[in-house]
């Protein structure tokens, strides 16, 4: 293909510049410049192309130019001359008729002369005409070539910034923990139907159109474990992309090496600025070419990076530029020590600050201790506005729980997951699975996929999901096991932090386990001859399976506490579920 494109340039190359003599005596004024122009163009092409295909388009374009150049030539070389020899004719047809005849034949005579008039008149517009035609061709041609080369070259101008700065981004080393990303495939955002009141609020704040949040520039999301954060997560993150104002959006996930780490937390940060918002570009790809010479491709520290890579461009965009939201799910699925987990989030907080547009951050975690008391804490409260998903009334929460249901079964039944007539001889399967999940969309998620797995005994599934027999409700089932597995690893992670107090674990654990019956901790303490504090020592490392509400806090007693849901204390004391000796009571 090289040599084919180098054929066709060198041809038309010589073509032209065989032509460009000849167009000097040509009546069409600059032609033979536009051959030796287009024959120069060749030439550059020649020298600078680096595109194969975007070189044999030209080469086609240009050897087309030439042909027409060429052509105009030959047309004005073969034309005039058979029309002026017309003429020569007529006129000979005067000019050798004997002198007497001639006198007599005035009358014919003026016809010849008024009929060579005629024909040079004729001639002479016949040859603009066709000359015009060709020039105008030409002229077309010429407009298209470097019209071609003009978008080529800016193509190519684009391609090569594109090039460079992806390189440049490149050395940020971003991690996939978008939205979007693979990690997150089984992570379905909240139905179009649910948490409609809770979306509405998070869409105004976002948008700076809420009274009463406005003041806020970090909105932390606080649910317990299944309670749907992650959906609802990905739900705002979706809608603000499709909006423009999304930043970044980073989902944390346990268990995964890189999505799980704080090191690369901020440096992907200004990567996806930099992609998702193009003010930001050039400011960050400055900051990054300058943090990788002075790093040296190695990670920096936390405190570098923000300083680094996006204190700069956080300053640098216009005050009057739309609002930017970051969305950070699932914060304290961050495995690293609470020490740095903390210095992460005081960094995060602390990035509105710098900007001069209105930067706002989403942040949804469970209610662990350490993520909690630091957004509670009174140095942020003027910077974080705290919405705790069990204060939604729980009718609300399972009315959505039912709608999401009764969607799922439906689009299961449409599906042939489900038997077609699994609806109507279970009109109530929704609401009565809703009732169940006690405020858990995991629940009611696992539930409807336990149904389809086998859709000829989804009948027999549904009756053992709404059997009130706590030996067969969850009888090897997958929601029993998702459930399991969510109480183990809680349990775990709380044995693990607390190894000098972990002779208090299960003793709570063992008192709401066996009493089934919600007290506060002060109650629970003088119950077990224990102090209070170390009753909410143990209930600050579960959170996330035991909810202290808010109802005796006047009291100083600090809340009723009970299990996140009534499948909790069934775990505890079934040793086919509970494997661990230390949970099990």
């Amino acid at each position: 293909r090289e040599e084919l494109i180098e054929n066709i340039l060198t041809f038309a190359h010589a073509a032209l510049d065989g032509a460009s003599t000849a167009l000097v005596a040509a009546p069409i004024p600059g032609l033979d410049k536009a051959a030796v122009s287009l024959a120069f163009l060749i030439e550059m092409v020649q020298k600078t192309r680096e595109n194969d295909q975007i070189a044999k388009d030209l080469a086609r374009r240009l050897r087309s130019l030439s042909s027409i150049i060429a052509e105009s030539a030959k047309k004005m070389e073969a034309t005039l001359p058979r029309s002026l020899t017309d003429l020569e004719d007529v006129a000979s047809e005067l000019i050798f008729t004997p002198f007497i005849p001639r006198c007599i034949r005035v009358s014919r005579n003026s016809k010849l002369l008024r009929e060579m008039q005629e024909r040079l008149c004729e001639i002479l517009s016949n040859f603009e005409l066709q000359n015009s035609i060709a020039v105008g061709a030409l002229v077309s041609s010429v407009v298209g070539t470097l019209q071609a080369v003009h978008q080529t070259v800016t193509v190519s101008n684009y391609q090569s910034n594109i090039s460079k700065t992806d390189q440049v981004l490149d050395h940020l080393k971003p991690v996939n923990a978008n939205h979007l990303s693979y990690h997150h495939r089984e992570t379905e955002g909240a139905h179009e139907e649910t948490r409609k009141e809770l979306l509405a609020e998070l869409h105004n704040w976002a948008y700076g159109t809420s009274p009463d949040l406005e003041r806020f520039p970090v909105y932390v999301l606080i649910g317990e474990a299944g309670t749907g954060k992650s959906a609802i997560a990905m739900n705002v993150a979706r809608g603000l992309e499709e909006d423009g104002i999304l930043g970044c959006s980073f989902f944390f996930r346990s268990g995964e090496s890189s999505l799980s780490q704080s090191r690369d937390f901020f440096s992907t940060i200004a990567h996806d600025l930099a992609r998702s918002q193009k003010e930001f570009l050039e400011h960050i790809v400055t900051t990054t070419r300058s943090h990788h010479r002075r790093h040296g491709g190695k990670r920096a520290q936390m405190h570098h990076q923000v300083e680094q890579l996006l204190e700069g461009p956080l300053r640098s965009v216009r005050a009057d530029h739309p609002p930017v939201v970051l969305v950070v799910d699932a914060i304290d699925e961050c495995s690293d020590p609470e020490s740095v987990i903390r210095k992460m989030m005081q960094l995060l907080i602390g990035l509105p600050q710098l900007a001069k547009f209105p930067l706002r951050i989403l942040v949804t975690a469970r209610p662990e201790k350490h993520v909690h008391s630091f957004f509670q804490s009174h140095q942020h409260i003027d910077q974080a506005h705290v919405k705790h998903l069990h204060d939604i009334s729980p009718s609300d929460t399972t009315a959505d729980i039912t709608c999401y249901l009764n969607a799922r079964i439906s689009q299961a039944v449409t599906e042939s997951q489900l038997p077609p007539e699994f609806q109507q001889a279970h009109p109530d399967a929704a609401r009565e699975l809703a009732k169940r999940a006690d405020g858990l969309f995991i629940y009611a998620k696992v539930a409807v996929e336990f149904l389809c797995q086998s859709p000829r005994l989804a009948d027999e599934h549904l009756a053992l999901l709404l059997s009130d027999d706590e030996t067969s409700q969850f009888s090897e089932t997958n929601v029993q096991l998702q459930l399991d597995k969510l109480y183990g690893t809680v349990l775990t992670k709380a044995f693990r932090e607390m190894q000098c107090e972990e002779g208090d674990i299960p003793v709570v654990l063992g008192t709401m386990a066996l009493l089934r019956e919600s007290m506060s901790a002060q109650t629970m303490a003088d119950l077990l001859q224990l102090r209070a504090a170390r009753i909410l020592s143990v209930v600050d490392h579960l959170r996330s399976i035991i909810i202290q509400a808010d109802d005796d806090a006047h009291t100083g007693e600090g809340g009723t506490l009970r299990p996140l849901h009534s499948t909790f204390p069934q775990y505890l004391t079934n040793r086919e579920r509970c494997k661990d000796n230390r949970f099990y009571i």
